[in-house]
């Protein structure tokens, strides 16, 4: 590990500044996705209790929220998925600058070519994602019971994109809503499973749940 804070701070500076440079960071400071990050971790701990916890971010790019949460909580298993190898370069550099590599890995691939029988996890975090309902049937596999998809999402149309009914289907709970540091997230609890067939990423894409 860095031997100071400091010394991690300007790492996390530098993450900061290339990602930046790459494209793979908008306008939010490092203080700022150090706190978002840190209101994922609250919630984590809130609401789940298995121990260790394994963690995927998907769609993690340079690493976020994921490598920070990793950086912040060295307890949680971390495994960042994404498929811009750029933004996967830099996250891995990163995890190994800041020796992060026993409890967070990088996989450079797109969330459909996670095989489940390889990867598992109790919690599953987005931060963006295209459509929710092809989220939902991506993640449901890849998590097990008792675990939950955490995910920024604002509260004013939670209804439209988590309905009940779709959320069902796929073996979870209806969606909860939580406000954690002035971030809103929504909670959705894997509670069994599907009672629909496994189908194939075309499909999924071609024939939408909701």
């Amino acid at each position: 590990m860095p031997s100071s804070p400091l010394d991690i701070n300007s790492l996390l500076a530098e993450w900061h500044q290339e990602g930046v440079t790459i494209g793979g960071i908008g306008s939010d400071s490092l203080q700022r996705l150090l706190e978002i990050a840190s209101n994922y971790i609250n919630v984590i701990k809130g609401y789940s209790s298995f121990s260790p916890l394994r963690l995927a971010d998907f769609g993690s790019g340079v690493g976020i929220p994921g490598l920070l949460i990793s950086a912040l909580e060295p307890s949680i298993d971390v495994t960042l998925v994404d498929a811009m190898k750029k933004r996967v370069d830099l996250a891995s550099k990163y995890v190994a600058l800041l020796d992060l590599k026993k409890q967070c890995r990088v996989v450079n691939c797109r969330v459909e070519e996670l095989d489940w029988r390889k990867f598992r996890f109790d919690v599953v975090v987005a931060r963006c994602f295209s459509r929710s309902s092809i989220f939902a049937e991506l993640a449901t596999p890849l998590l097990d019971e008792g675990g939950f998809m955490l995910l920024t999402s604002p509260h004013d149309d939670f209804e439209v994109r988590w309905p009940s009914s779709g959320l069902k289907k796929l073996g979870f709970a209806p969606v909860e809503l939580i406000s954690e540091g002035g971030e809103n997230f929504a909670l959705i609890k894997k509670m069994g499973s599907n009672s629909i067939p496994s189908r194939s990423y075309a499909k999924i894409v071609k024939a939408p749940l909701w």
